[in-house]
């Protein structure tokens, strides 16, 4: 309250010691004091007042021109006593402070309410879409709330992240990782993968909005469309949001063909360190069983597993394809530069023992 209050309170006192003389000076009549020469005789009744010691006065002063005279103590500290009191109650007491910042503090929070003053707060849940072909399907609903960032992340069908090429929207409507809300002309977002690899982050710009957004993948020819609203007395919220596509990313993609490169070298090494050496000469024709073009007179049998071959040829059985033999016995391997090896057997066998790439084991039966 610093020097306002002073201001106010000498102001007060001024006032009231102003309006406490003028009163004093325009009262009754004063009697005569003694040893204070009368000034004039009563003429017709009039009232004749002294002058008081010390004063000049007119020769008849009259009610209402008489000179003011001090005041007592009793009187000022009469005056001290009803400033402090009209004082005191101008000051607003705590309770009431707190009243008047209540109220602030609900009219704000009334104006910042996410909607109608009769909706609740939404109730957040997380959202799983799974596409298989974006070209062929309807666009899928996501719903928003006004004040909440909702995450969409895009995964492949190993749970892999799908690196984002570009986002079409109006930032009119949304707010995309912070860019928005009519801050900005529409835009196509686009950038490196390492900067936003899987995830988009949409708000709404206003409580109740409807609209779209387009979001192009990297390796995808058609882009993912998602329809954006929020409002409407919905009362739910898609928080957070997994967009889950059925084929591989390209990052996914490469990776798979990388561990495959690496799983046949290590196949082909394993193979060549387990397998008994074929003396040259021996069996000139096994290399033609590697390149998959057997020589003239070799008969082909059927075998009961996709992507392996088998003949008869010389009195002895051959087995081509991308396993690895366990059971029984074979005498001679080969192997091919993409991962194909061709197993020798000294005699004609019904069931073999094989390892598939990647560990799992199974039995082969042959048509013999």
């Amino acid at each position: 309250m610093g020097v306002p209050f002073v201001i106010v309170v000498l102001t007060s006192v001024a006032a009231y010691l102003g309006a406490a003389v003028a009163a004093r000076a325009q009262g009754g009549p004063m009697t005569p004091q003694p040893g204070f020469p009368s000034q004039g005789q009563p003429v017709q009744g009039q009232v004749i007042y002294s002058c008081p010691q010390g004063y000049v006065c007119t020769p008849n002063p009259q009610p209402g021109n008489m000179p003011p005279r001090p005041m007592t103590q009793a009187e000022l500290d009469a005056v001290r006593a009803g400033i402090v009191r009209e004082s005191q109650g101008a000051v607003l007491t705590p309770a009431e402070i707190g009243q008047l910042r209540d109220s602030g503090l609900l009219a704000q929070s009334a104006a910042n309410w996410p909607g109608l003053s009769k909706d609740s707060l939404p109730e957040p849940a997380p959202r799983i879409i799974q596409i298989s072909d974006a070209s062929q399907r309807v666009p899928d609903k996501v719903t928003l709330a006004m004040n909440v960032v909702t995450p969409v992340t895009f995964l492949d069908k190993a749970g892999k992240p799908w690196p984002i090429a570009a986002v079409a929207y109006d930032p009119r409507t949304f707010a995309l990782d912070g860019q928005g809300c009519g801050n900005q002309a529409a835009q196509q977002q686009g950038g490196a993968t390492d900067a936003r690899p899987t995830t988009i982050n949409l708000m709404p710009c206003r409580y109740q909005t409807f609209g779209n957004v387009a979001v192009t993948l990297e390796g995808l020819a058609t882009p993912i469309v998602l329809i954006a609203q929020s409002g409407f007395g919905a009362g739910k919220l898609d928080l957070p949001v997994t967009v889950r596509l059925t084929g591989a990313s390209p990052a996914s993609a490469a990776q798979a063909r990388q561990e495959e490169a690496v799983r046949q070298k290590r196949a082909l090494m394993r193979a060549y360190s387990s397998a008994p050496a074929v003396p040259r000469g021996v069996d000139p024709e096994l290399d033609a069983f590697v390149a998959g073009v057997p020589p003239k007179g070799a008969d082909r049998i059927d075998a009961d597993m996709s992507g392996l071959s088998a003949w008869m040829y010389g009195g002895r059985l051959y087995l081509r394809g991308p396993v690895q033999v366990i059971h029984p016995e074979f005498d001679a391997m080969g192997a091919g530069a993409d991962g194909v090896f061709v197993w020798r057997f000294s005699q004609p066998i019904a069931r073999i023992r094989v390892v598939l790439d990647g560990g799992v084991e199974r039995t082969v039966t042959l048509g013999l």
